[in-house]
């Protein structure tokens, strides 16, 4: 038992600071670590290794708009720049595609979807010196409320494998000097303006995950994958992904 009661008291709460949400999963999460717990560990940190990777990549400016925020089996971005956050999912995902091609065995791939979401939210550091108990605490630099965070959360559902869902709040929202996003699909392998061309990398995605839904099919019973939903992913990841040549 606690011998006095912590201070709760936490004042005035500081004005909302307009952001925009980013959320990463890994998919599959719960099927994969109820028959493996290590091969969900290794899923798991891989994606938090290449978000603190391209986090540490980012460079001055653009770094100092982005802030992390890792939970149990994904990563929350936040950022005051739509550019900056477009670089860093541009990198974890490029980062992670690469280790997709690259791996020996195609059916312990490794799968992320993301959502974007824009609006206000409160982050635990904003509170200052306003609570003893909480000031100076890891809990106090990680911790955030707000709107976008649920949305950007959920959204995520309607992503496609290795794909970035818009939520219609970053469709219709921006900060000034900002324009929102034009699309319910962000493709992060591509630019309008060309100064950024992945292409070949997301085909060769797109290949690997045919391969391993196609092997999904044959394992469904024993990984716990309805092949209606395989059916499903492997659709949308197609539409998502470019055609192979």
């Amino acid at each position: 038992m606690l011998e006095e009661q912590p201070d709760y008291n936490i004042g005035r709460i500081p004005s909302p600071q307009e952001r925009y949400v980013a959320w990463f999963d890994v998919m599959g999460t719960t099927a994969i670590s109820s028959r493996s717990i290590s091969e969900a560990a290794i899923k798991v940190f891989k994606l938090h290794i290449a978000s603190i990777a391209s986090y540490e990549a980012c460079s001055g400016p653009q770094k100092q708009q982005l802030d992390l925020y890792p939970m149990m089996d994904g990563v929350y971005a936040i950022s005051s720049s739509k550019t900056a956050l477009m670089e860093l999912m541009r990198s974890i995902f490029t980062t992670l595609g690469k280790d997709v091609v690259d791996a020996d065995e195609t059916h312990h791939i490794l799968i992320i979807k993301a959502a974007i979401a824009y609006g206000p939210i409160i982050r635990g550091e904003q509170l200052g010196d306003s609570n003893d108990t909480l000031e100076g605490t890891d809990h106090q630099d990680r911790t955030m409320v707000g709107l976008p965070i649920v949305q950007a959360f959920l959204a995520e559902n309607e992503a496609p494998p290795f794909g970035i869902h818009i939520h219609e709040s970053a469709r219709a929202f921006a900060p000034e000097g900002d324009d929102p996003f034009n699309y319910v699909w962000w493709k992060w392998f591509r630019s309008h303006d060309d100064e950024y061309d992945n292409r070949e990398l997301a085909r060769d995605i797109r290949e690997t995950l045919d391969s391993y839904y196609e092997w999904s099919r044959e394992n469904s019973e024993r990984i716990d994958y309805d092949t209606d939903r395989i059916d499903a992913h492997q659709e949308l990841a197609n539409q998502y992904l470019p055609e192979t040549q």
